[in-house]
Protein backbone atom coordinates (compact mmCIF):
# COMPACT_ATOMS: atom_id res chain seq x y z
CA UNK A 1 0.00 0.00 0.00
CA UNK A 2 1.88 3.18 -0.89
CA UNK A 3 1.08 6.49 0.88
CA UNK A 4 -0.32 9.51 -1.58
CA UNK A 5 0.50 12.21 0.49
CA UNK A 6 4.26 11.04 0.25
CA UNK A 7 6.49 13.44 -1.28
CA UNK A 8 7.65 12.45 -4.91
CA UNK A 9 11.71 11.02 -5.38
CA UNK A 10 13.27 14.65 -7.14
CA UNK A 11 13.81 14.05 -10.91
CA UNK A 12 17.60 13.68 -12.07
CA UNK A 13 19.33 16.81 -13.66
CA UNK A 14 19.45 16.72 -17.26
CA UNK A 15 23.13 16.91 -18.01
CA UNK A 16 26.15 16.53 -19.99
CA UNK A 17 30.01 15.51 -20.27
CA UNK A 18 32.26 17.31 -22.73
CA UNK A 19 35.58 16.22 -22.90
CA UNK A 20 38.38 18.65 -23.63
CA UNK A 21 37.94 18.99 -27.30
CA UNK A 22 34.80 20.51 -26.54
CA UNK A 23 32.54 17.12 -27.74
CA UNK A 24 29.55 15.73 -25.75
CA UNK A 25 30.60 12.13 -24.36
CA UNK A 26 28.01 11.66 -22.59
CA UNK A 27 24.46 12.82 -21.89
CA UNK A 28 21.35 12.58 -19.41
CA UNK A 29 17.82 13.84 -20.64
CA UNK A 30 16.68 15.52 -23.46
CA UNK A 31 16.55 19.22 -22.13
CA UNK A 32 19.94 20.32 -22.83
CA UNK A 33 20.73 20.66 -26.78
CA UNK A 34 24.49 18.22 -26.97
CA UNK A 35 25.36 20.44 -30.50
CA UNK A 36 26.01 23.16 -27.82
CA UNK A 37 28.63 21.26 -25.83
CA UNK A 38 31.57 23.13 -27.24
CA UNK A 39 29.69 26.43 -26.58
CA UNK A 40 29.84 25.22 -22.85
CA UNK A 41 33.21 24.37 -22.87
CA UNK A 42 34.54 27.46 -25.15
CA UNK A 43 32.52 29.79 -22.04
CA UNK A 44 33.99 27.81 -19.41
CA UNK A 45 37.81 28.23 -20.74
CA UNK A 46 37.27 31.94 -20.83
CA UNK A 47 35.92 32.10 -17.77
CA UNK A 48 38.74 30.20 -16.35
CA UNK A 49 40.83 32.85 -17.46
CA UNK A 50 39.75 35.40 -15.55
CA UNK A 51 41.66 36.56 -12.33
CA UNK A 52 41.16 35.93 -9.20
CA UNK A 53 42.80 39.01 -8.01
CA UNK A 54 45.15 36.48 -5.59
CA UNK A 55 47.10 35.16 -8.69
CA UNK A 56 45.62 31.64 -7.70
CA UNK A 57 44.70 29.60 -11.06
CA UNK A 58 41.16 27.72 -9.86
CA UNK A 59 38.47 26.29 -11.80
CA UNK A 60 34.96 28.43 -11.53
CA UNK A 61 31.65 27.13 -11.35
CA UNK A 62 29.80 29.03 -14.08
CA UNK A 63 26.23 29.99 -13.88
CA UNK A 64 24.11 30.63 -16.58
CA UNK A 65 20.52 31.99 -15.39
CA UNK A 66 16.94 32.14 -17.19
CA UNK A 67 14.14 33.11 -15.45
CA UNK A 68 13.05 28.87 -15.25
CA UNK A 69 16.36 27.34 -15.03
CA UNK A 70 20.41 27.91 -14.80
CA UNK A 71 23.05 25.70 -16.06
CA UNK A 72 25.64 24.73 -13.98
CA UNK A 73 28.89 24.27 -16.08
CA UNK A 74 32.47 23.50 -14.11
CA UNK A 75 35.41 21.37 -15.12
CA UNK A 76 36.38 18.08 -13.39
CA UNK A 77 39.66 16.33 -14.31
CA UNK A 78 39.75 17.49 -17.71
CA UNK A 79 35.78 17.05 -18.45
CA UNK A 80 33.29 19.90 -18.42
CA UNK A 81 29.90 19.33 -16.66
CA UNK A 82 26.88 21.03 -17.76
CA UNK A 83 23.77 20.44 -15.11
CA UNK A 84 20.60 22.05 -15.77
CA UNK A 85 18.86 23.17 -12.53
CA UNK A 86 15.21 24.42 -11.90
CA UNK A 87 15.34 27.98 -10.74
CA UNK A 88 11.40 28.53 -9.90
CA UNK A 89 10.18 26.16 -7.30
CA UNK A 90 6.81 24.97 -7.38
CA UNK A 91 4.45 27.14 -4.78
CA UNK A 92 2.55 25.13 -2.59
CA UNK A 93 -1.09 25.07 -3.76
CA UNK A 94 -2.29 23.68 -0.23
CA UNK A 95 -1.00 26.91 1.36
CA UNK A 96 -3.09 29.21 -0.89
CA UNK A 97 -6.08 27.16 -1.05
CA UNK A 98 -6.08 27.60 2.70
CA UNK A 99 -5.93 30.95 3.08
CA UNK A 100 -8.36 32.02 0.19
CA UNK A 101 -11.22 29.82 2.18
CA UNK A 102 -9.62 31.86 5.54
CA UNK A 103 -10.45 35.15 3.41
CA UNK A 104 -13.91 33.97 2.13
CA UNK A 105 -14.57 33.15 6.13
CA UNK A 106 -13.38 35.96 7.27
CA UNK A 107 -15.18 38.59 4.56
CA UNK A 108 -18.35 37.16 5.43
CA UNK A 109 -18.31 37.45 9.19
Amino acid sequence: MTDSSAPSPPKEAPALCIDSSGLCVGKRGVEIDSGKSGNFAAALSLASRLETGDGSASIPLLSIETESFAYLVKEYDGNTVVLKVPTVVAPDTSQGKQSEGDQRAGGSA
